[in-house]
């Protein structure tokens, strides 16, 4: 039978043997335990009554008191129905889309036109979402946007696109 202190002894060897790898395991540990593990104590700020101007021990504990106002709100169903409306939307109309495009990019025949059209659909990816919705505010503007020009021009009345609760949706889900 192995004693204990033996067991111990066993295992402080093969890590000594193994240091390197133990050091090389040790920024994800201290990755983990600075972005994963310390922000869950700061969860309690949802069950207390927090204010900035003490600190969050001082702070009195009110249960489920603001989830019970979040819940009982008419807002948030209304947000909370918009929310899940937009990600069943996106969910349909994103996933068949790449799936289609691959297949179609492998039915072109010339290698140099299969790699220009593959550079135009993933240039895309390499802008900024803050650059994205630059572009699509000011297409959609009210007196100067690219659309209402362009409703301008066959003398229709412009439209404020991102204000309206029927388009606000399609142009998100298309952006």
């Amino acid at each position: 039978m192995i004693s204990a202190s033996s067991k111990k002894n066993t295992l402080w060897v093969q890590i000594k043997k193994s240091r390197n790898l133990y050091l090389f395991v040790i920024p994800a540990i201290v990755f983990y335990l600075i972005f994963h593990y310390s922000p869950m104590y700061f969860l309690q700020v949802a069950f207390r009554d927090y204010r900035l101007t003490r600190p969050l021990e001082a702070s009195p504990w009110v249960q489920f008191k603001y989830f019970d106002q979040l819940f009982t709100t008419r807002e948030f169903w209304t947000a909370f129905m918009n929310t899940l409306s937009i990600s069943i939307q996106k969910l349909v109309f994103s996933f068949p889309i790449p799936i289609i495009l691959a297949v179609l990019l492998n039915e072109i025949q010339n290698a140099r036109a299969k790699q220009i059209y593959q550079t135009i659909i993933y240039l895309p990816h390499f802008i900024s979402w803050v650059i994205i919705s630059g572009i699509i505010y000011s297409f959609t503007a009210v007196p100067d946007g690219l659309f209402n020009k362009i409703l301008d021009l066959f003398g229709a009345e412009p439209i404020i696109f991102l204000g309206e609760k029927k388009l606000f949706q399609p142009i998100l889900v298309i952006s």
